[in-house]
């Protein structure tokens, strides 16, 4: 599954979602005599740059777009590192931030023997495709050779001839997504036993550093929206033989901050540590059936004061993640959800 705005390849080809208009291709290949042959059983490692980057949507900083994921892998360390922002078609129960971890050398072996034996001069030029389609940029230097392609998601031609580096990317990915350095899940729960309805918004940080994260009551800076709410809808009914109706749900808002709180401290939380937020009261209907209840955070900005020592890039290299520097998650998660059922009111 190649993280294409987090989509896999094979689905990416039909996205439907904001994005801006294809950017300029260009690519350059420089050849310099080859080393001699390693042992087979010995290869000799290989200093390269790679970076692939899948974006679409509203530029939200400088480096990121609503929907951005990027993969970096380095040599010879063979460290490699992704940042997710946000799932394609906002997918359920999926983490996002920094994931990173060491490729094994047959891994990188064959990320770079894939592109090294494409004849890149001699590839189909890329169709402008879809301006809502991402647009993917691959820049590897290694080899004696810099290539720097850019490309619509919807350029099929020029993907199908790319084949065997769309293949080793897509490994890549997965075993990062598998990695997870420092980023988050979100998770709905209901309160037992209370009428009206509260839920509970759980941030988890599942992985191994420290994140950090604006308090989702507090409002975003720029235009005030939610940084986090719960959402709340009928659930579906289910016929066989009938198109399901997608939920139609309402926000629920999150319990405001407590007098005295700061607004502008950031969360740090520690590997396996939660963040847990009370909604307010759900103005439930008197009606009774079953319904689902979904967690959402949002936010691209993080909180308006920074930890004491800062925090890694919004795009950090993977040799230089620190241990000690928290990272600040960016991005949209969307938990599984949640289906509970009510009794009717009792008239009174």
């Amino acid at each position: 599954m190649i993280l294409l705005a987090a989509l896999p390849l094979t689905a990416v080809l039909a996205i439907a979602s904001p994005g801006l208009p294809p950017e300029n291709d260009m690519s350059t290949q420089t050849t310099s005599p080859q080393p001699a042959a390693s042992p087979p059983d010995r290869p000799e490692a290989k200093s390269f740059n790679l970076s692939f980057r899948s974006a679409v949507g509203v530029q939200v900083s400088k480096e990121l777009q609503s929907w951005t994921t990027v993969t970096l892998v380095r040599g010879p360390s063979r460290a490699a590192s992704m940042v997710i922002t946000r799932h394609n078609n906002d997918l359920i129960g999926r983490p996002i931030g920094l994931f990173s971890g060491t490729l094994t050398t047959d891994a990188v072996e064959r990320l770079t023997s894939a592109i090294n034996n494409v004849k890149w001069s001699e590839l189909p030029q890329p169709e402008k495709g879809d301006v809502t389609a991402p647009m993917l940029t691959l820049d590897y230097s290694g080899d004696g050779k810099l290539i720097q392609r850019s490309f619509s998601a919807r350029s099929l031609e020029f993907i199908r001839a790319i084949g065997p580096v769309i293949h080793e990317l897509n490994e890549t990915s997965s075993w990062l997504l598998a990695h997870p350095d420092r980023a988050i899940d979100v998770q709905v729960e209901r309160t037992p036993e209370v009428d009206p309805p509260v839920f509970r918004l759980i941030i988890r940080n599942i992985g191994k550093g420290p994140i950090a994260l604006a308090d989702p009551r507090v409002p975003t800076r720029l235009q005030g929206q939610a940084r986090a709410f719960i959402r709340i809808a009928d659930a579906p009914i289910n016929t066989a033989g009938v198109t399901e109706i997608p939920p139609n749900f309402s926000p629920v808002a999150l319990e405001p901050l407590p007098a005295g709180g700061n607004p502008d401290a950031p969360k740090i939380l520690h590997q396996g540590e939660r963040l847990v937020v009370s909604s307010v009261a759900w103005p439930r209907p008197d009606r009774g059936g079953e319904f689902l209840a979904q967690a959402v955070f949002e936010d691209y900005s993080g909180s308006a004061a920074q930890p004491e020592g800062g925090t890694l890039d919004a795009i950090p290299d993977p040799e230089s993640i620190s241990a000690a520097k928290p990272y600040v998650v960016r991005g949209a998660a969307f938990s599984s959800y949640l289906r509970f059922r009510l009794d009717a009111r009792k008239a009174k």
